[in-house]
């Protein structure tokens, strides 16, 4: 069975550079200046907290895990769906023209699993900004 912390250097980079990332970012102060000023912007959200939800009932299922673990990840997915609504909104901040499609069907690869609408949206874009 494989730890958690074993899932390669990836994983340890995303731990470690999320909370940096977030840092650095805010200091920038993008959605306060609104940098996009007028340019548009979409944001398409999936639902990412039921895919994580699929992949932790297989490791389970599978018997990956210990029960310290599970109880982490379990509490982690029970605030993704709030949290990652939250932030993709606040990525519509950026731009005075914004426009928000949430999808209940695809998760994280949108692009992969609902490419019409990712098409859509960038039509949309590209009108709006030819207007």
């Amino acid at each position: 069975m494989q730890e958690m912390g074993d899932n390669g250097p990836q994983t340890a980079v995303e731990t470690f550079a999320w909370p940096l990332t977030e840092k650095t970012l805010g200091k920038k102060k993008q959605i306060e200046n609104q940098v996009l000023g007028k340019k548009p912007i979409s944001v398409i959200k999936g639902n990412s907290a039921r895919e994580y939800q699929q992949v932790y009932n297989a490791g389970v299922a599978a018997g990956n895990g210990t029960e310290e673990q599970r109880a982490i990840v379990s509490k982690m997915i029970e605030g993704m769906e709030e949290k990652d609504d939250f932030l993709q909104r606040e990525q519509l901040k950026l731009s005075s023209t914004s426009h928000f499609v949430q999808l209940e069907e695809p998760g994280h690869l949108i692009i992969l699993e609902d490419p019409e609408t990712v098409a859509k949206e960038v039509k949309w874009i590209l009108e709006t900004a030819m207007k």
